[in-house]
């Protein structure tokens, strides 16, 4: 039959409208780990800490070129107390917005770890497990993506020193010649190179970097404590395994087989220690993410309903 000018075609019942009464399937979405406010306060911190580096580096000049105690001496010294009283309300803030943050019964746990430490750095990954998008999407993210936006992953190069397979099970070389050799695959720390764009966050780094130096001022015993003994205990006897820049004179990296610098040691312990809380951290946002959609998954009826077909879109 046709229909008049005020009837309309009901549209096909779709799994969630079949019969009397639509049914509303929840969908979980997922908790938000990254704040907004943590940002802006975070930022405010920056500025009251780097205003008052400067101020504070100005007051060492004037007394070193006008003479301690002049009159500019001091008017730049007053700047510098009311900036440090400015700084201190902005850690107050940070502190105050870390404990109403889901990740701080994880930070409190920690050994080592602050909340206006945690706060700055959490302010520049967002959410540790979850990406958002400009566009306003999101997708979860990898350990290893997060070691990647933060600087820690591994570049592979391959070295000129190479290795020979002819070796039999008891590790006697073989007699015959030429020897088969193929080049040594060596994992380096990046770094930023001239007219290179770094794909990674210099402030995540920095921040990571702090905190992990933390934690290594902790006695032995703690988690992050023994990461960073582990690791100075692994590389004791390190040698290159590629030319290093940061073990060698300006212009001369040191050669393939050298032995690392304590500096270039503490550097890499001090990087598993940083790994070692983005991975935790990493884990703690996972779990939290996925205890919120457990409590968000909608409870459908046990008993069976066959005139009500029931589809999870």
């Amino acid at each position: 039959p046709r229909l008049s000018a005020n009837q309309h075609a009901s549209p096909s019942p779709s799994p969630q409208t079949v019969g009397a009464t639509p049914l509303a399937i929840p969908r979980a979405s997922p908790p938000r780990l990254s704040d907004d406010f943590l940002l802006v306060a975070a930022d405010s911190l920056d500025r009251a800490e780097g205003m008052r580096i400067a101020l504070s580096n100005q007051v060492r000049a004037l007394g070193e070129n006008v003479g301690v105690g002049s009159p500019e001496q001091r008017y730049v010294a007053v700047m510098v107390d009311s900036m440090a009283k400015f700084e201190k309300a902005a850690i107050q803030v940070m502190e105050r917005t870390m404990r109403a943050h889901p990740l701080y019964p994880w930070v409190k746990a920690q050994r080592g770890i602050g909340p206006k430490q945690m706060g700055r750095l959490l302010a520049v990954l967002g959410d540790p497990y979850i990406h958002y998008f400009k566009d306003g999407s999101c997708s979860p993210r990898t350990v290893s993506q997060l070691w990647a936006y933060c600087g820690y992953h591994v570049i592979s190069h391959s070295s000129p020193e190479t290795q020979s397979p002819n070796a039999d099970d008891t590790g006697a070389a073989a007699t015959w010649s030429p020897p088969y050799t193929q080049p040594i695959a060596v994992g380096v720390a990046p770094s930023r190179r001239k007219h290179e764009r770094a794909n990674w966050n210099d402030a995540a780094r920095m921040r990571a970097h702090l905190v992990a130096e933390s934690c290594m001022k902790q006695p032995s015993g703690s988690r992050y404590r023994d990461v960073y003994e582990a690791t100075r205990l692994k590389y004791a006897d390190a040698i290159h395994g590629f030319p290093c820049v940061r073990c060698g004179p300006k212009g001369k990296p040191a050669p393939i087989g050298s032995p690392l610098r304590d500096g270039h040691k503490l550097g890499r312990a001090l990087r598993a220690v940083a790994k070692e809380i983005l991975r935790d951290l990493w884990i703690e946002s996972r779990r939290l993410h996925e205890a919120d959609a457990d409590q968000r998954r909608p409870e459908y009826p046990t008993h069976p309903r066959p005139h009500l077909a029931i589809v999870a879109g």
